[in-house]
Parts: structure tokens; C-alpha cells; sequence
């Protein structure tokens, strides 16, 4: 690792003025000081140490460490006794790894401990401390990796600009309207004094109890029963919090703002001081700190201290310092007091600390909120003295002043410290003044209406349970027993009138009844005495029969109420067996129709009218009429593949006969005969008696015999259907693409059904399990046909699908996926030598992959050999291929081709030709009769050219010449490979007849057998 003299200065040099056991060779960091690493071998120690003694002399010159280096060169030869041998080095570097591990151990102790002093202090661990802790570290014996490792696992944040007050005018519009309110609720002035007491939050909140608390207080304002000076400056006070504290930054400018407001109060003092005598004595802070804190605006002792100081520097005074005393303000007399230890004011000799009422730590006394447990110590002190004032104005029934009192200690609603007993005091006395306010308003809208029963029952209930809750109305706002009074004289004046009336003649009574209920419509005298006079019938009842309803209307009764209500009933007169009396409806209409009479029936109407508990007499709307009624819908299905239900609305038919009739479509087979059914059922007819295929119409009406016997028929409705066989599946298809471009798809037709042909681009088969579902998942519709359809469109890789269509039926049939497009053009031999082929072709039009194949025995197909082959690789000189001139013929065919998933899809058709002609081989030989030594034959093979013989067989056939190689008894054969052999056939193996051979060639091989005369091939023994 490379020297570096500055760092060395200040981590080791600095570190041997302050601490000079580092130095010694036995219980220091003899590493350290001599810049040596612990895994040093023997070499690297000799060097570093020649390399740090030299820079220890260079060093001792200087005056900075002169003595400290002075020391070092004094102990060299003992560090080199040390570091030097390798057994030595090895225990040394064993103790100094204990000891940096123990060092780094304390140095990260201290770190924590000043960063969490920091974070207290500032309330986080700035960047520009970052480098104070780290010169901090290295005093303590911390290694600058070691420093960076505990680092990276603080929290460090970037120091934000200060947080500035609000303007000069806001901060005195707050103040002025907090002071305002101190004043005017002088019981719970306390709660006023800052914009955090009067949310009751602690001085340092989080933005969700502030939202918190402004939600709680702004629903308390709205429940207010009516305006107060303190409902309307607290409106104003809780406006500035929701646009200056409930936004980013508002806490901490709220809190420079109360600063700002300490030192505006000591501000003009500073003034005449600076041009007096320029100097503030130091018994003149402690008492301009004392009047800070005994603002008790949440400003501590140190913090006051800081404003004085920096208002007096704002001036250009002169600040005498003295020893600091630490101050406490008397809950009791609210005077500030040095802190030197007494329990009791030194004033009114009252506590200055108690326990808290939550947690039951030692707070001063005059302390808002708790410190440790945040709970609202205040409100808890007045929670004591209230609650027994809360409970008695609830019972004694003064709901006003009981909601003043619980907003008094409103705070403690939701706090753990408040007992079960308190937040259901607090909760009902919220409850009891809010439901004032709303039988206040029930009260008001029924005096209005002139409802005084009504209206009475809400001024009882005010009187006994919120008696000092006055009205709301702003004019002239009443008490409760006030209104009752105005309430009894009303009923009373009411009723007299009703007695009145009731005495009048029978004509203008009802009148004059009415008017009365209208303007007090909740009076039961004049309600009864309505009820005793009957109520007229409806006028001018008339019924207008329509197709398909009757049409009811009449005119309204005379002197009834707006709630009047008409009852309108059915009564069915003939036949005798259906008579009875329907309801059609109650309405407050004139007029109603009625569309459910049942049809071949005989009905009338009556109205009846009601008002309340008075009934008028039923009255006939018209005259009695019959119903005639026709099939409104048919509906047709095929049931499996035997028969067609129909179906159809059976309500209302009434006495109705329901006629089925079926004849074939007119439109698809010319009409014929009609057969009529009856069905059994209500509403359903089965027709099993049906034709596979055959077109069907249906026709579904009801007959009609009324009164005098006569029968009506109506014209009904229609429906058509077909009951389809079931579709067979196409099994096999065969695609061919020609050299126009177009692709005919064949088949073979199936014996029910149509069928129509599909496509999908790529290599997926149309799916599908309807008509709908085949062309919305993306399916082309190529055509229809008995056995083939063409594509004119069809292009590239695309997958052909039979679909068989009987009806709304249909079934999938076979796929075949195909390479669309013309087959290659001038396919050629553009060379042919050294045993290989060059081919050419042209391409078609859009593909630009083809594949070749070859083979020796015919027209290659798909078990031949084959290559696939590219636009680029076939230009140039040809595509090679590898075949030997053997003499066998070379068939070659190209077709086209798409890839798909990394394999070419080859199209069915291609372009063929014979590249090479097969070259045959001419076989020759002879036959030699031998009968020395007992007869033999002996036969001479040979080619005419010199090349390797096939195969070949002798034959020979006793009564005539063989006509081929199984045509008589082999009597010799040659497997082949030499260009000539001579055969030899012994006595035992013949017979008398006729010899001739035969040649075995490989597949693909032509071989002619030139045979000698038919003379010289005679065998005779």
C-alpha cells in the first residue's frame, strides 16, 4: 500500500503526542507506528521499515514532531528485534489485533453517543458534522475504512435552510385574535396561548394530530347552536391553522414565528437600552429570559436565553455574561423562579411539581402537557372540578351549559389517561346538545306548518332535557318554555275552531273541516270530525276498451284531500267457473289500464275512493264487456334432432282454446296440407312427428265461444323451424397451390351439412365451438362448396380448417397447414461434375426459403434426401449438391418453403426434373461347353466398359429359353465388384435345356445384358 506521509501525520503522529504508549514495542501498536501491515511478510517489514525511518529522520528536523520522532528512532532496533522474525511478528500482530479490535469497540461507543447527542440536539445526523465525528474517530484509534463502515449504517441527512416566520402582519393577526379569545373565555385562558394549546397538540406535533385536532375542533364549531364571539373567533383562529399550519413547513414557520414573537416583545426595551447605555447587564437578561419563559409559549429556558442574546446583537448591545441559572415558572402564580432544588414556590409557596395524572412522573406544575407521555395535564386538572358540574347540569337538564363544560375537557376524549366514566360524560352531553338543536328545528318547521301536536311533543322534551338551549333563530331567539306556552295556546285556539265548525250545517262542514286540517293538519278533533261525514263517490266513471286493454278514467272527488286514494277492482261475471273479483291496483291517479283481464270472459270495473278512514260508495265504470285476448309471442326450439316445442305466454288466456297448427314453410317447400294440434299443457306443445331437415311453420291461436255460443278465432303468431341432422366431420384434406397463385382445398363431402373452409395465418387451426366464435378468433372465411373451395387471398404459411355447418350446429373437421405459393420456376443443372450437381431456379414471388430434395430411384418425395436452402445461398453459382457419377440417375425436386418455430413448413407441390440420366451398364458373356474330364459349362462375364459388375444369376430351364431371373432353376450366381469373372457350372447342376443370365443391380442401377445366340446357350448332356 502506498505511503502517505499527510495521512500518517495525522493518524499516528498527532495520536503519539496525546498517547505515547502507542510507541512501545511490548504493549503498544508497534504496526501502526511503523506503518506496517499485519499480514507483512518478512520482506515488505525490512523495506517499511527502512522507508519509515528515513521519513522519522526527515521529520525530526521539523519542530512539529521533533520529540515524537526523537522517541521513535530511539526504539528502531527494538522494532526491528519485533517485526523483524517471522515467530515474533506473528504474536505481536495477534495482541494488536485484540487491541484495534477493543479500540474500534470504543470508538464506535462514542460515535454512537455523539450521534445520538446530535440527533437529540438537531434531531438528526447532519452531512456537515460527517467530517468532525470522522477526525473525532481517528483521535479515538478508528481506521478511516473502520470510520466509513460505521457511517454507512447512519442515517444522514442534508441540513435543511431554516425555517423562516410568517409575515409581521399574520403573526400579529394570530396573536391578536389568541389574546382576544384569552379574554373573552377568561376560565381557559391557559388554552391560548399559542396556535399548538389551542389544539391542545404538544409544542413539537405531527402533522397527523394537528389534522386530527382541526377536524375535532371545527365539527365542535359546527354543532354550536348559534353565534358567540368565541364560536366566531375561533372560526377565524382555526381558518390560519388550515391555511398556514395544515400545509408543508407551517410547523416549523409557526414555530420561528413564536420566536419571532419573543423577541418582538422585548424588542423596543433593547431599543432604549442600546441608546441609553449600550450594555445588557447580566441580571437584565435572567429577568428578560424569565418574562420569555414565563410566556410559557412553549419556549425552554436555553431557547429564551438564545433570543434575548441575538435581539440584543440585532441592537449592537453588549451582552454581560454570568453564570447560568436555570428557571421554573410557579403553576400556582405563574411567577419564574431560579431552580435550585426547593419544591415550593418561593412566592405563594404552592407545589412547583406534582406527579403526572397519566404516567405518574414528576412534571413541574405548570406544564401543559406532559413530556414523556404527551398527555394533556390541563385539561386532566380540569377534568377533576368539572366532571361533577357536567353530571349535575345534565341531570337538572341545562344541556347548553353542560356542552361549555365538556368542551372544557374535550381533549381527553380519545386520550388513554381519561377514565371510561369522563368519555361517556363528554360524549353525552355532545349527544344532548346536538339533539337539541335538531328537535329545535323539528320544533320551528312543524310551528310553520301549524303541526302544534307534533310541535308539542319536541317543546316537552326541550323543556325537561335542554331547557337553556334557546332557538336558533337569530332574530329573536326563544326559550323552550317560552314556545310551550305559544304551543298550548295554539291547540287551544284549534280546537275551538274545530267545535265551531262541527256545528255549522252539513254542507259547508266538510268545507270548512278541510281548511281547518290544512292549516293545522295534526289536529285530531278536526281529523275525527272529518271521519264522521261520508265521502262522495268518484264522478263521470268511464271505460274505454283498446286491443289489447281497457282504459279506465274518472273525475276527482269533490272536497277530498290531496292524499285521496282510488281502489279499482275487476269483477269476471261469465263463465261461472272463472267469477271472481281481482284487485288492479290502488293510485292516487284518475286514470288506470288494465291489460291482465282474462281473455273469452265477461268483466266490469269499479272504483272505490278513500281518504283517510273515510270510504266513498263503489261506483260501476262502465258497461260489462268481453275479453278477447291472442297469443302474444311463439317461440320455436329444436329439442335434440326428434322434435320442435313451442312456447308461449298462457297468462291471461282466460277460457280461451289454444290451437296448434303446422304446415311446411311456403317459402323453402312450397307450402301443403295443415295438421292441427290441441296442446295438453298451458303455455307448451311438443311436435315429435318431425322430418330431419324439413322447413316447418307454425302458427299458434286461441277460439272463443261467448254467451250465445258464437266462436271467434284469432289470427295468433308465427314461427318457423327446422330441426337440422347432426354435422359430420370432414376427415381428410388435400391442399394444392398452382402456378396462378391460387390454392384449391378438396375434400370429401359428408353426407349432411354444408361445408365451409376456414383459415388462420400461421400454423394454429381455427378454433372454435360456433360460427360467431370461429370468425372473433380471427378465423378467415375462405368459402363454401360440396367438395372443394378455392383461395384466391390465401398467401404464405396458413392453416386450412373443414368446419360442417347443419343448422346452428357445426363440427370441426380436419387441418392442414400449408405453404401458399407458387412453385419455383426454371428449376436447371447449371453444372454437373466431379460427382456434383449445381442447381438453379427461379423464386416465387414473396418466399425467399426453399427446400431441395434428391433422389436415385425416382421423384423425390418426403423420405428423400433433402436440404433447405436460402435466397443467399443460392446465388451465384448454384445450389451444390454431393451425388457421385456412379451411372444412376439423379431425380431432383425444389419446393417452397416458410419457416415457423426454426423448421421450414414446405409446400406440397414442387418443381421435379431429372438432373441426370442413369448411364446404363452393358453386361456381356459367354458360354463355353466343356466335356473333357466329364461335362461342364463354363461361362466368361465381363462389362462392355470396364466397370464393376452388378450382381448376377445363371438360370436354366429345361423346355425353353428363361424369361427371367425366377423363371427356371438358378444354377450359379456372382455377388458382383470385379469388371469381369468366369462361372463355371459342374455336371451334378445340369440338365439338359437352356442357359441364360440375369443381372441384380442395386436400386437405381440400368443394366443391359447383351445375351450370345441362342445356339451356343443349349445344354445338352
Amino acid at each position: 500500500m502506498r505511503f502517505d506521509p499527510e495521512d500518517y501525520r495525522a493518524r499516528v503522529l498527532s495520536r503519539l503526542q496525546r498517547d505515547g504508549t502507542l510507541a512501545d514495542p511490548q504493549d503498544g501498536d508497534p504496526f501502526l507506528v511503523c506503518a506496517i501491515s499485519l499480514d507483512a511478510t518478512t520482506k515488505e517489514v525490512a523495506e517499511g521499515l527502512d522507508h519509515i525511518v528515513a521519513f522519522w529522520r526527515k521529520e525530526e528536523t521539523k519542530f512539529a514532531y521533533r520529540v515524537v520522532t526523537g522517541e521513535l528512532l530511539r526504539n528502531q532496533e527494538a522494532y526491528r528485534r519485533l517485526l523483524g522474525p517471522a515467530a515474533s511478528r506473528v504474536g505481536a500482530a495477534a495482541r494488536v489485533r485484540q487491541r484495534r479490535a477493543a479500540e474500534d469497540q470504543a470508538a464506535r461507543a462514542e460515535l454512537d453517543r455523539l450521534a445520538g447527542l446530535l440527533r437529540k440536539e438537531h434531531g438528526a445526523l447532519h452531512r456537515d458534522k460527517v467530517k468532525v465525528l470522522e477526525s473525532i474517530a481517528i483521535e479515538e484509534g478508528m481506521s478511516r475504512s473502520g470510520f466509513a463502515t460505521w457511517l454507512s449504517r447512519q442515517s444522514v441527512a442534508d441540513r435543511l435552510p431554516a425555517a423562516q416566520p410568517w409575515d409581521t402582519m399574520v403573526r400579529r393577526r394570530i396573536r391578536s385574535a389568541l389574546d382576544e379569545l384569552a379574554r373573552i373565555d377568561k376560565p381557559r385562558a391557559g388554552r391560548y396561548r399559542t396556535l399548538f394549546t389551542f389544539l391542545a397538540v404538544p409544542s413539537a406535533p405531527s402533522r397527523a394530530a394537528l389534522e386530527a385536532a382541526h377536524e375535532e375542533l371545527s365539527r365542535q364549531r359546527l354543532s354550536m347552536v348559534r353565534e358567540t364571539p368565541i364560536a366566531t373567533r375561533t372560526h377565524d383562529v382555526l381558518t390560519e391553522v388550515k391555511l398556514r399550519l395544515l400545509v408543508d413547513g407551517g410547523i416549523e414557520r409557526y414555530a420561528a414565528s413564536v420566536r419571532a414573537d419573543a423577541q418582538d416583545m422585548l424588542a423596543t426595551e433593547l431599543r432604549r437600552r442600546a441608546k441609553l447605555t449600550g450594555v445588557l447587564h447580566a441580571d437584565e437578561v435572567e429577568a428578560m429570559v424569565g418574562r420569555i419563559v414565563q410566556l410559557r409559549w412553549g419556549i425552554e429556558q436555553d431557547e429564551a436565553t438564545s433570543l434575548v442574546r441575538a435581539a440584543a446583537a440585532a441592537e449592537k448591545l453588549a451582552v454581560e455574561v454570568n453564570i447560568a441559572v436555570r428557571l421554573i415558572v410557579c403553576g400556582a402564580c405563574g411567577r419564574p423562579q431560579t431552580a435550585d432544588g426547593q419544591d415550593t414556590c418561593v412566592y405563594c409557596a404552592e407545589l412547583l411539581y406534582v406527579g403526572c395524572l397519566a404516567c405518574g412522573e414528576s412534571i413541574p406544575r405548570a406544564a401543559e402537557i406532559c413530556p414523556r407521555c404527551t398527555a394533556p395535564i390541563a385539561a386532566l386538572r380540569l377534568a377533576e372540578t368539572i366532571a361533577p358540574a357536567l353530571r349535575q347540569a345534565l341531570d337538572e337538564g341545562r344541556a347548553a351549559q353542560a356542552y361549555r363544560l365538556a368542551l372544557d375537557i374535550n381533549p381527553l376524549r380519545d386520550h388513554p389517561a381519561a377514565s371510561r366514566g369522563l368519555v361517556a360524560l363528554i360524549a353525552e352531553a355532545e349527544q344532548r346538545h346536538a339533539e337539541a338543536g335538531r328537535r329545535w328545528t323539528a320544533l320551528l318547521a312543524d310551528i310553520r306548518r301549524g303541526a302544534w301536536w307534533s310541535a308539542m311533543t319536541a317543546a316537552q322534551w326541550l323543556t325537561t332535557q335542554a331547557g337553556d338551549v334557546v332557538s336558533p333563530e337569530p332574530a329573536s331567539p326563544w326559550s323552550a318554555a317560552a314556545r310551550l306556552k305559544q304551543i298550548e295556546e295554539a291547540q287551544r285556539a284549534a280546537i275551538t275552531a274545530v267545535r265551531r265548525a262541527a256545528a255549522l250545517p252539513a254542507e259547508s262542514r266538510e268545507e270548512e273541516l278541510q281548511r281547518l286540517l290544512t292549516a293545522n293538519p295534526d289536529c285530531p278533533e278536526a281529523i275525527d270530525a272529518l271521519a264522521r261525514i261520508p265521502l262522495r263517490p268518484p264522478e263521470s266513471p268511464e271505460l274505454v276498451v283498446t286491443e289489447d286493454a281497457a282504459q279506465l278514467s274518472w273525475r276527482p272527488v269533490r272536497g277530498a284531500s290531496p292524499d285521496v286514494v282510488y281502489h279499482v277492482q275487476r269483477h269476471v261475471e261469465w263463465p261461472e267457473h272463472l267469477a271472481e273479483v281481482t284487485s288492479v291496483g290502488r293510485t292516487k291517479s284518475t286514470r288506470v289500464r288494465d291489460a291482465c283481464a282474462p281473455g273469452g270472459t265477461v268483466v266490469r270495473y269499479t272504483v272505490t275512493a278513500a281518504d283517510g278512514d273515510r270510504v266513498s260508495p263503489s261506483v260501476d265504470v262502465g258497461s260489462s264487456w268481453f275479453v278477447t285476448r291472442d297469443v302474444l309471442l311463439v317461440h320455436a326450439t329444436a329439442v335434440g334432432r326428434r322434435a320442435v316445442q313451442l312456447e308461449w305466454p298462457p297468462e291471461y288466456l282466460g277460457a280461451a282454446e289454444v290451437l296448434v297448427e303446422r304446415r311446411l314453410d311456403a317459402e323453402t317447400d312450397g307450402g301443403g296440407p295443415v295438421k292441427r294440434f290441441r296442446p295438453a299443457a298451458a303455455g307448451r306443445y311438443f311436435d315429435e312427428t318431425v322430418e330431419l331437415g324439413v322447413a316447418y311453420r307454425y302458427r299458434v291461436c286461441l277460439a272463443y265461444r261467448d254467451r250465445v255460443g258464437t266462436v271467434t278465432r284469432t289470427a295468433g303468431r308465427e314461427a318457423v323451424m327446422t330441426v337440422h341432422p347432426a354435422p359430420e366431420p370432414v376427415r381428410e384434406l388435400r391442399v394444392v397451390t398452382g402456378g396462378d397463385g391460387r390454392t384449391v382445398i378438396s375434400y370429401d363431402s359428408p353426407p349432411a351439412g354444408t361445408v365451409r373452409v376456414y383459415a388462420t395465418a400461421g400454423t394454429r387451426p381455427p378454433e372454435g365451438r360456433t360460427l360467431r366464435q370461429l370468425e372473433a378468433s380471427g378465423a378467415r372465411p375462405v368459402g363454401e362448396g360440396a367438395e372443394q373451395v378455392v383461395d384466391d387471398s390465401g398467401r404464405g404459411l396458413v392453416t386450412y380448417r373443414a368446419v360442417t355447418v347443419s343448422g346452428p350446429d357445426i363440427a370441426l373437421g380436419a387441418y392442414l397447414t400449408h405453404v401458399a405459393a407458387e412453385t419455383p420456376g426454371r428449376l436447371r443443372v447449371i453444372d454437373d461434375s466431379d460427382g456434383r450437381l449445381r442447381l438453379g431456379f427461379d423464386w416465387p414471388v414473396g418466399v425467399s426459403t426453399a427446400v431441395v430434395r434428391w433422389s436415385r430411384l425416382g421423384p423425390p418425395g418426403e423420405g428423400a434426401d433433402q436440404a433447405t436452402v436460402t435466397a443467399a445461398q443460392l446465388a451465384g453459382d448454384g445450389y451444390p449438391i454431393e451425388v457421385p457419377a456412379d451411372g444412376r440417375a439423379v431425380h431432383v425436386a425444389v419446393h417452397a418453403a416458410i419457416p415457423s418455430g426454426g423448421w421450414p413448413v414446405v409446400a406440397s407441390a414442387g418443381a421435379t426434373m431429372l438432373a441426370r440420366p442413369a448411364v446404363p451398364l452393358v453386361v456381356r458373356y459367354s458360354v463355353n461347353v466343356r466335356r473333357f474330364l466329364g461335362p461342364r459349362v463354363d461361362i466368361d462375364v465381363s462389362t462392355a466398359g470396364g466397370g464393376p459388375l452388378p450382381a448376377v444369376v445363371v438360370v436354366l430351364r429345361g423346355d425353353g429359353e428363361p424369361a427371367g431371373p425366377d423363371d427356371g432353376v438358378t444354377v450359379c450366381s456372382y455377388p458382383g465388384g470385379s469388371s469381369s469373372v468366369e462361372l463355371q457350372i459342374k455336371r451334378a447342376d445340369l440338365v439338359d435345356g437352356h442357359l441364360r443370365l440375369f443381372a441384380r443391380p442395386e436400386p437405381g442401377f440400368v443394366v443391359e445384358v447383351q445375351d450370345p445366340p441362342l445356339t451356343s446357350r443349349r445344354v445338352v448332356l
